[in-house]
Parts: C-alpha cells; sequence; structure tokens
C-alpha cells in the first residue's frame, strides 16, 4: 500500500495543475514525506528537462558567420559543454527558491493558525506548486520555437563583449511580439505559483483563502528578494 501511495504522487504534478483543491486535499491527507517526495522529485526533473529544451531550442536560432560560411551553434560544443552549468544553475535555483518560499510561508503561516502541521512533509506539499514551472518551461520552449534566426558574427560571439552580443539580442528578437508574450507569461506564472501556495495554505493550515493569498503574496515576494540577494 506504501508503494502504492508513492507511485500515486507521480501524478501529483499534473493533478495539481488541473485539480489544485482537489489534489492538495488529497495531499494534505496523505502529508507523509515519503509518500509525496517521489511526485516532488518528479517535478525537478521536469524542470530540469524544460530548462535544456529551452536551451537547445535557443541555440538553433542562432547562427555564427564568418566570411566563408554561416553555422548554427549546435553544430559547435556550445551545448555539450553548457549541459552540465546548465542543469546545476536549474536545480540550484529551483531549491534554492522553493526553501526560501517554503521556510517563509510556513513561517507566517504560524502567526495565523494554531494547526501545526510536520515541517519536512508541509515543505515537500509546497514544493508542488513549482509545477506551474514546467507549464512555463513547455510553454516557453514552444515560443521560443516561433522567434526569428539572429545571425552573429563568429569572432564577436567567441571573444567579443557582452553588451555587444546582448545588443544583437535586443536588436532581432527584442521587437518582436513573442519576446513581449513571454515577458507577460512570466509575470501571469508567478501569480499562478502564489495562488496554488495559497490554496496549500487554505486547505492544509484552515486559513480562509483570502488570508492565505496575502500570506503567500508575501512570502513569495520575500522569498524572491532574498534570492535575488543570495544570487548577487
Amino acid at each position: 500500500m506504501t508503494e502504492h501511495s508513492r507511485l500515486r504522487s507521480l501524478i501529483y504534478p499534473f493533478k495539481v495543475i488541473a485539480f489544485p483543491f482537489r489534489t492538495f486535499r488529497e495531499i494534505a491527507s496523505n502529508l507523509d514525506s515519503l509518500k509525496i517526495l517521489p511526485g516532488f522529485l518528479l517535478v525537478i526533473v521536469l524542470q530540469l528537462m524544460t530548462s535544456l529544451s529551452i536551451a537547445y531550442l535557443r541555440a538553433s536560432k542562432i547562427f555564427l558567420d564568418s566570411e566563408t560560411n554561416s553555422v548554427s551553434l549546435l553544430t559547435t560544443d556550445f551545448l555539450g559543454t553548457n549541459i552540465l552549468p546548465i542543469l546545476l544553475q536549474g536545480l540550484l535555483t529551483l531549491l534554492l527558491n522553493w526553501l526560501t518560499y517554503g521556510v517563509l510561508l510556513l513561517l507566517i503561516v504560524r502567526v495565523f493558525s494554531q494547526k501545526r502541521l510536520p515541517a519536512n512533509p508541509s515543505l515537500i506539499a509546497i514544493g508542488y506548486v513549482f509545477s506551474v514551472l514546467v507549464v512555463s518551461g513547455v510553454a516557453t520552449t514552444l515560443l521560443i520555437s516561433l522567434l526569428p534566426e539572429i545571425h552573429f558574427d563568429a569572432a564577436v560571439w567567441s571573444s567579443g563583449p557582452a553588451e555587444d552580443i546582448a545588443k544583437v539580442y535586443e536588436a532581432v528578437w527584442g521587437p518582436t511580439l513573442i519576446l513581449q508574450v513571454l515577458n507577460y507569461f512570466g509575470l501571469a506564472f508567478i501569480f499562478w505559483l502564489v495562488i496554488l501556495g495559497a490554496i496549500v495554505v487554505n486547505i492544509a493550515h484552515e486559513i480562509k483563502l483570502t488570508t492565505a493569498i496575502m500570506i503567500s503574496f508575501v512570502a513569495y515576494f520575500s522569498s524572491a528578494l532574498i534570492t535575488a540577494f543570495l544570487s548577487a
């Protein structure tokens, strides 16, 4: 039965997106670290996969021009040498965001609720709100696939200043509607994540939804300031 519960948790990341209230009630009723951990680990794996897909598609849009030819960035060793850093950065960023947001959320909840739940499974349950980032990654991947090709001088790409590379990005991709949509998508997915966090607080800690939304907003933006400071 325990093994069945662990396997069932693997569908939670998908159910959280479609049926958040029902799914978080189910998670709250089975608040055991070992039972719900596999689903959260799946969230991490899926998020790393979307990070790689974004990097791959972005590279497929970049071409390096020389006097004799133009080659795709994919034909170079760019991805091969950057896969591990991309994965490590994605993993560390996700874990840092989860820990700072989750810990702050649970600390603030203590002010508003007398209900005390075990910390470790509660933190893992909060981790399921980051399923939103997987959806965001898939949407970002699809939008990047629609961006136009972008050409760099091979010499500038390999040894030019970062400012010159940034100017090319801004000139080619900056005016596109797709990039504007991506910027708005970022805000929309942050709002979605915060609302899912509020649903966790509402269900698991029996705090009314309006108060839970306020708590989640404060916790998220406080954690954003902390992670920005730590990453600087």
